[in-house]
């Protein structure tokens, strides 16, 4: 008798861990508004559905929008509640979770079905896809921007093909690098980089006024110097004339996110093969989107910026672009989404490979 008393209130009291459990999962499914701040991300997944998927107000319940290939979601709440959907002319097994919205402030908890997630092995980009851009200049045009996130592609600036591992492994070896790393003229002493005609010093506060200087080389023919600048928040390059220490600047203003101390490129300069075209190629922090400024070389080495543009769907591996004829290079490159995960060290194995041919060169 004994035991059956104590097995009975063991029953019970497990009825009643379930039932506030279920309590306490439908006052989170119906509490839809959210401080990021203090929400505990449980995982972060990667939409695999190749139309996007669907975002709702609460577990199948009305669509208030859709998410694009490739995006990433932060889980913030595993339901429990298992469904089945038909997709396609077959049925689908899932459990539906709820993930940060950032697209709407009052619902800032919306609903999405499991199995449209994985966690970003299997992501590849699009073809049609890549010449989308957020942003378009030119200093022969205007600016375009459509932050509503209207799409424009530019299929008559550039021509995207994707390739093969080998292929670009193969391609890269005609790159030509006319980075000279010597550093003969160049020193350091504690917080200031010395060069010849110019000296740049460095402030190791620690906040959003930090900026430290690396030298990297210099690009002999157009006699300038090559210098990393490293910011609170992103880096970026600075060209400086070898024989005055001038800094550029003359294309500054025509540069999307150009600061205030000269030209400068988000991304490494490369020198194309016959020495006349010039490109820098990086994801940006601020954006969140893969910019890339074409540039000409001029006569009296001098470069002239012809194009810059924000792409929505890709972004690069930073170390991995090469040029390959005098208007065509290659890079590996990400869903815009994955990069950050590969960049902070995690086994993403959704790298892609791209050729891009850039027109009117």
């Amino acid at each position: 008798m004994r035991y059956i008393t104590i097995f009975l209130l063991i029953t019970i009291l497990s009825c009643s861990k379930k039932t506030k459990q279920t309590e306490n999962k439908i006052q989170k499914i119906n509490n839809s508004t959210l401080d990021f701040e203090k929400v505990k991300i449980l995982e972060k997944l990667y939409v695999n559905a190749r139309n996007g998927l669907n975002y709702r107000k609460k577990p199948n319940g009305i669509i208030l929008g859709k998410l694009p290939y490739g995006e990433k979601v932060e889980i913030i709440e595993y339901t429990g509640i298992k469904d089945e959907i038909a997709d396609e002319n077959r049925i689908i097994k899932g459990e539906w979770l709820g993930i940060k919205n950032y697209n709407d402030e009052k619902t800032n908890k919306v609903y999405v079905f499991s199995s449209f997630l994985d966690i970003g092995s299997n992501i590849k980009l699009i073809k049609k896809n890549l010449s989308i851009v957020q942003g378009i200049y030119s200093p022969k045009s205007e600016v375009f921007f459509y932050e509503s996130g209207k799409e424009m592609f530019v299929d008559s600036l550039l021509k995207f093909e994707i390739i093969s591992k080998d292929i670009f492994n193969q391609l890269k070896k005609k790159n030509i690098d006319y980075i000279n790393r010597d550093s003969t003229n160049v020193h350091r002493n504690k917080d200031t980089l010395f060069i010849k005609h110019h000296k740049f010093i460095d402030n190791n506060i620690d906040n959003e006024s930090r900026i430290n200087f690396k030298y990297i080389g210099s690009i002999d023919f157009l006699n300038k110097y090559v210098i990393l600048r490293n910011l609170w928040e992103n880096e970026d390059f600075i060209l400086v004339d070898k024989s005055t220490g001038k800094i550029d600047s003359e294309n500054e203003k025509l540069l999307q996110l150009a600061r205030k101390n000269g030209m400068n490129l988000l991304g490494f300069p490369r020198i194309s093969i016959n020495k006349k075209n010039m490109i820098s190629l990086k994801n940006s922090s601020f954006t969140q989107q893969a910019e890339l400024n074409i540039f000409k070389i001029i006569k009296n080495s001098e470069l002239q910026l012809e194009l810059s543009l924000l792409f929505k769907t890709w972004s690069p591996s930073e170390n991995e672009i090469f040029w390959i004829s005098d208007n065509e290079f290659i890079v590996k490159a990400f869903p815009i989404d994955v990069i950050s995960e590969y960049e902070y060290g995690e086994q993403i194995d959704s790298e892609n490979y791209l050729k891009i041919k850039i027109f009117n060169l």
